[in-house]
């Protein structure tokens, strides 16, 4: 099986979750200076993602120790995270610099919620890409128990059709966003040349627009 370390996309994305390094602002700009972050997207599954916040951190280390294992086979070689010890002083570190890199716009995570957020059900990732034909790297997930369900699958269908319709992003690849147990099942490295979408390609499926 292909290690995320193999994809060079994730390269770019490595000090996300890095807990010692705090990445220098991007030398190219890779979204419009004046482009505003979406603060809401509503699924049609009663769910809806908005940029995730330090205050988040209770939520977000139950849903994130609560699939570690799924979550590291995914991002785990690239990122070195998440951690089977992290902390919750340490995933507060993190979601702070989360906080700091998307007012810079250097990089993005929208976390899933539930209508009332009482409960973090997953994340979107989006991160620019270093390879020339590529602007952006795209990738999610949900929490175990959702994996295989009508949750996932709507936010499989969603996030494309969001990046297109919401996003300055011209071209965005879309990457395998989950690691089964089930070693038969392609790794996000094996999977980061065929999920290329284009931007007019996912655009095409939308009808009007969420808010």
């Amino acid at each position: 099986m292909l290690s995320v370390e193999a994809a060079p996309q994730f390269r770019q994305a490595r000090s996300v979750h890095n807990l010692s390094v705090e990445p220098a602002p991007s030398s190219s700009a890779w979204l419009p200076r004046d482009w505003q972050h979406p603060l809401r997207a509503e699924l049609p599954t009663g769910q809806h993602l908005r940029p995730i916040r330090c205050t988040d951190v209770d939520l977000d280390l139950q849903a994130v120790l609560g699939s570690q294992e799924r979550l590291w086979s995914m991002y785990g070689s690239a990122w070195g995270w998440p951690s089977e010890t992290l902390s919750v002083q340490q995933d507060r570190a993190d979601l702070a610099r989360c906080e700091r890199q998307m007012q810079r716009q250097q990089s993005f995570r929208d976390a899933l919620f539930d209508l009332g957020e009482t409960e973090l059900r997953g994340s979107v990732h989006v991160h620019p890409s270093e390879e020339a034909e590529v602007s952006a790297d795209i990738s999610w997930w949900v929490v175990d128990w959702l994996v295989d369900g009508p949750i996932e699958a709507a936010l499989d269908r969603f996030v494309p059709q969001w990046i297109a319709r919401q996003w300055p992003i011209a071209r965005p690849r879309f990457l395998q966003r989950e690691l089964a147990a089930d070693s038969s099942r392609p790794t996000v490295a094996a999977m980061c040349d065929s999920c290329a979408w284009s931007a007019t390609a996912a655009g095409s499926t939308v009808e009007g627009s969420t808010g």
